[in-house]
């Protein structure tokens, strides 16, 4: 049966005394009126910590107020003891580490919003270094926490093998127990228990730094509903099990603040060495303590007032990896609340090492494997890394719950550049480097042909794929460099990785040159070719193409006819038709001899653009129409738009702009769902001239500049010189005169250097016509006289119908009527002749002419 409870007379005896009602004595302990109540009535009897404020408010023992002390037996030793008797107590242990906190300044107050306002357990989690403790540590050294945690703000440093029972002896001190009280518990169970009931409901945080163990974490969360408990930890499920949804990933700095932290270690610093110490922030990622360790040397080194020593530092740092590591300065624990023992020094090397040395051996050499993957912020797939560490996924689930290696997205990881330094320089045995180089090697090559036609997959994994060209190159694995090249050659091409590609093609070339094999040669010079027509550099990619075809012949091998094909469109592009046909036929042959259709389909879109620049219009319109039904038919949709644009443009010459603006859109379509860029920048540029046609000029203008970003992302000189001239055309007719001649100059200096003669000669004849239309017709004689030169030379009756007309014109404004119409009647009959609808602006133009 329960013992009846009696108020406690004195105490509200004492409250009376002071003429307080329940509430203002509720007020200053931060209680409500009812546990008061509760306590004066005899309900319930307050905490240990509670009978101690009272004590303090009205200045009396607990005796006086009318506390009686129960017994209570202890957990272990199964005997009695009599409640301890309490000292002041010590309500804030924060370290007192200094305020080399730049750029952390939002997640601080962040953390510090979420812990007033949820309470419970938090934690920071992130990798050695990384500055968890300093956060912790300013944490606590908030105003705003030690406002709201008035009652107790409590440091507890664990560590790798932490005394708890020492530690829980100290945290009794603080919290007031006396050290004679203390001496009577032996063992963690019946101290856990008194700190338990002496904290109640008393609001107070414990900061947790270094936790290894989810069991010590848990040791410490001692208090009531009122106590906040944060611990850190470099391991992230730890910190998982201990916060549950209240964990914050502390991540490294990024570039600016790193620089900010960087030069407030070292202010002497000076702008002049900023390109180094980005380059140093980037060796170690922005790991704080890096960042720390380097500041504070290239601190000492600038105060010694001779700049060579600042800048010998600086180099040194940039390139030497074990020199970064093994930076170290003397570690003091009260200030930087670290579990090291006293007089030991921090380093990168040290602070890696803990976390590493703690791994089984199986799990330390995968991690010093995975040193050969490219470091954050480049990520990696799971097959890879497997494959490189040749281990089963328990292992690099071990590295991931060591915070050594980070998980990025779903299968795909990052390891810290200081952490892939750390392995690499562990890596000791030679014979295993090169077998784990090997793995690395074989493994991405598959990865690449099981891949090449997702570019999202390709693109995401370039850096790996580059760390493997790397460790083939250096180790002449020349036959998987070649096939690794080969495969991935068309993905750097539509991405425009020119810079890989002017890399990684000769150093493949060179490869097969090496290996003697013929048909990796003639593939090589067939992506060389290509490449180098993408950025329209002609001449380079016909000599490539000729290479190949040369390889090809003599090997009887199947590449031939593309070879040849590709070779003939592009000596077309430089206006020499008849060896364009040449190469052509032969192209042909070969390709229907081994039923290529991909090279029949681009054969006959060659063909075509030749009939149509020499004025066969009609066997132009046959061939594309039968080139995309092939393509068509093929699911080919990159042929079947180059069709349609085709096709577009003799609409166009027909004045069927209806027509061509179906191609076009149709065209359009394909290359948007297929992304195929260089055809987007085609049909844009095509559907801004229609709108010239249909004098459009905002629209017109609108598409050009569409077409022209897509050109200059892709560095495709030919578009751009295309796009620029109709930005010329579109300002010429609207007045613009002075931009016209800038868009003009720049679409002739692009044409000129690619050698592209059809489109020297274009933009030729729009500048004749400026030059009409400012009042300058010698200048513009002149121009139309080059172009029709050079358009007869080509055979480009089209030019020529066109250079003749602008001549008539020049004449007329000189005066000169009967050159005007001698020249007139010339343009005409060619453009009759083409069907090309330009015929009627020059007829009419013709029977406006008066004689002068």
């Amino acid at each position: 049966m329960s013992e009846k409870s009696e108020p406690n007379e004195r105490l509200q005896k004492a409250r009376f005394q002071h003429k307080w009602t329940q509430a203002e004595v509720a007020e200053q302990l931060q209680v409500s009126p009812i546990t008061v109540n509760r306590w004066e009535q005899g309900v319930t009897q307050p905490s240990l910590f509670y009978q101690r404020a009272l004590c303090e408010l009205f200045g009396m023992t607990d005796e006086e107020l009318g506390f009686t002390r129960k017994k209570r037996q202890s957990a272990s030793s199964g005997q009695r003891r009599s409640t301890p008797p309490l000292l002041p107590m010590s309500n804030f242990t924060v370290p007192l580490i200094r305020a080399d906190l730049v750029g952390r300044e939002q997640l601080i107050q962040r953390i510090v919003d979420q812990v007033v306002i949820y309470k419970g357990a938090f934690a920071l989690s992130g990798l050695p270094g990384v500055g968890k403790t300093a956060l912790a540590a300013a944490i606590g050294q908030q105003n705003q926490i030690q406002q709201y945690f008035h009652q107790g703000i409590f440091w507890i440093s664990l560590g790798e093998r932490p005394h708890l029972f020492s530690i829980l002896k100290q945290l009794a001190l603080k919290l007031g127990l006396s050290p004679a009280a203390i001496e009577q518990y032996n063992d963690l169970a019946g101290l856990s228990t008194t700190l338990h009931d002496l904290i109640g409901e008393s609001r107070m945080l414990f900061l947790i730094d270094d936790a290894w163990q989810i069991a010590d974490a848990l040791s410490f969360r001692l208090g009531g509903p009122q106590c906040c408990y944060l611990i850190t930890t470099r391991f992230p499920a730890l910190a998982h099990a201990f916060a549950h949804e209240h964990v914050v990933p502390v991540h490294e700095l990024p570039l600016e603040e790193s620089l900010a932290f960087l030069y407030y270690l070292a202010p002497l610093l000076t702008e002049e060495h900023r390109i180094a110490i980005e380059e140093i922030i980037q060796s170690v990622g922005g790991l704080p303590l890096a960042l720390q360790l380097i500041g504070h040397y290239l601190d000492i080194q600038a105060r010694s007032g001779q700049p060579r020593r600042v800048f010998t530092a600086l180099q040194t740092l940039r390139q030497n990896i074990e020199e970064r590591l093994r930076l170290t300065e003397p570690c003091v624990p009260w200030e930087q609340g670290l579990s090291r023992p006293f007089g030991s020094s921090i380093s990168l090397q040290t602070t890696i090492e803990i976390s590493d040395q703690a791994l089984p051996p199986k799990v330390r050499e995968a991690l010093r494997a995975l040193s050969v993957l490219p470091a954050k912020p480049a990520h990696f797939a799971e097959e890879i890394a497997l494959a490189v560490i040749h281990e089963p996924f328990a292992v690099l689930d071990r590295l991931v719950d060591s915070g050594l290696l980070e998980s990025y997205l779903p299968g795909r990881y990052q390891i810290h550049q200081t952490i892939a330094d750390y392995a690499t320089l562990a890596r000791k045995d030679n014979k295993k480097d090169i077998r784990i180089e090997k793995r690395l090697v074989i493994c991405v090559i598959e990865y690449i042909h099981a891949h090449k036609a997702d570019e999202h997959v390709l693109e995401q994994d370039i850096e790996t794929i580059l760390a493997a060209f790397e460790a083939a190159y250096a180790k002449d694995m020349n036959e998987e460099l070649l096939k690794g090249v080969l495969g991935i050659a068309t993905f750097f091409i539509d991405q425009c990785y020119y810079d890989l590609v002017d890399i990684w093609f000769p150093r493949a070339l060179q490869a097969a040159q090496k290996l003697g094999d013929q048909e990796g040669l003639a593939m090589m010079y067939l992506k060389i070719g290509i490449s180098a027509e993408r950025r329209s550099h002609f001449p380079d990619a016909e000599q490539m193409y000729l290479q190949g075809v040369a390889i090809a012949e003599r090997a009887q091998l199947p590449l031939l006819a593309q070879l040849l094909v590709r070779a003939s469109g592009i000596v077309g592009d430089m206006g020499e038709y008849v060896r364009s046909l040449t190469y052509l036929e032969r192209g042909v042959q070969k390709a229907q001899e081994i039923n290529d259709q991909e090279t029949l389909c681009m054969a006959l879109l060659y063909q075509g653009e030749t009939a149509d620049n020499m004025g066969d219009y009609e066997q132009a319109s046959l061939l594309y129409q039968q080139g995309l039904e092939i393509s068509l038919q093929s699911e080919n949709w990159w042929y079947a738009g180059a069709f349609l644009q085709d096709m577009g443009v003799q609409a166009v010459r027909r004045g069927e702009y209806d027509q061509a603006n179906t191609y076009y859109q149709q065209g359009l379509e394909y290359a948007q769902r297929f992304q195929h860029l260089q055809r987007q920048a085609a049909l844009l540029m095509n559907i801004g001239m229609v709108a010239i046609h249909r004098q459009r000029y905002d629209e017109a203008r609108k598409r050009s500049h569409e077409s022209l970003a897509i050109a200059r992302k892709l560095h495709h000189r030919l578009r751009i010189s295309s796009v620029l001239q109709n930005l010329g055309m579109i300002e010429r007719i609207e007045g613009n005169y002075d931009q016209a001649e800038r868009y003009l100059q720049e679409s002739l200096h692009l044409a000129q250097a690619m050698n592209q003669h059809w489109l020297i000669n274009e933009t030729r004849g729009e500048l004749g016509l400026l030059a009409l239309q400012q009042g300058k017709p010698h200048e513009a004689r002149l121009l139309f006289h080059q172009m029709l030169i050079e358009a007869q030379k080509m055979q480009g009756l089209q030019l020529v119908a066109q250079a003749y007309f602008g001549l008539a014109q020049s004449a007329a404004a000189m005066g000169e009527s009967i050159e005007a119409k001698s020249s007139g009647h010339q343009s005409l009959e060619l453009f009759q002749q083409l069907k090309d609808a330009q015929q009627y602006q020059v007829k009419t133009w013709l029977e406006q002419l008066r004689p002068l």
